[in-house]
């Protein structure tokens, strides 16, 4: 059920949802909870009878199984859920060899009930060098709350605030104020769903660190992302 990596579009390595991500950075990214209408709900059937997390770590499991197939310049990306993390079984099923390799995003769709537990779970894996992100930030529950609580190393912008940025002096302001955010507290931001080359531009004037969407790759294969970091 793990996705095919996304291959690398032009001079640009892709993440594992096809998004080339600017400047030229290494890294995958294999999202747990992918997009898809059919596996979406493959994912709400398996959490409806209590298999939620045991469906995600296996397929975290299968994509983590990929890193020797990964030039060893690349980073991966995992989307997991507060309540994997919770479940206190990520730790063994990460390669302690691959860890400082390794970003977990935490998608800010999920609610997060007690924080305290959370970074209880996160600290001995940011201990062995994971990083961690925070996933569609500004479209979930709790918004710069669950960026403040999480702390974590990578903020990543939903396509809600970045679209259109370039025209919108709203969006420029929230942008401008994450980026802000950002520097005071030692987080790097990444812009997704770019889509024009206005909104690039845009984004790099305000200062964002990477930026992922269409504009600058579209999905491909695992053979595809090799001969591009070769």
């Amino acid at each position: 059920m793990a996705e095919e990596a996304e291959a690398a579009g032009r001079s640009h390595p892709r993440d594992h949802r096809g998004e080339a991500i600017w400047p030229c950075q290494t890294n995958a990214e294999t999202p747990a909870r992918c997009r898809s209408v059919r596996r979406s709900k493959w994912f709400k059937d398996a959490s409806d009878v209590g298999l939620g997390v045991e469906l995600e770590l296996a397929v975290l499991k299968t994509t983590l199984a990929t890193y020797p197939l990964l030039p060893a310049s690349l980073s991966l990306s995992i989307n997991t859920s507060p309540e994997t993390v919770m479940s206190r079984r990520l730790s063994d099923i990460i390669p302690p060899a691959y860890a400082p390799r390794t970003i977990i995003e935490i998608t800010e769709h999920a609610l997060v009930s007690n924080y305290a537990a959370l970074h209880a779970q996160l600290t001995p894996l940011k201990q062995l060098g994971v990083q961690v992100a925070v996933d569609d930030a500004g479209a979930g529950y709790s918004g710069l709350q669950h960026i403040v609580q999480l702390g974590p190393d990578i903020i990543k912008m939903d396509m809600s605030l970045t679209r259109s940025v370039d025209t919108d002096p709203a969006r420029r302001a929230l942008v401008r104020a994450m980026v802000f955010y950002a520097r005071e507290v030692g987080s790097r931001v990444v812009a997704e769903g770019i889509e024009t080359a206005s909104e690039l531009s845009t984004l790099e004037a305000l200062g964002t660190d990477r930026g992922q969407g269409y504009l600058l790759g579209k999905p491909g294969t695992l053979a595809a992302l090799q001969n591009a970091c070769v």
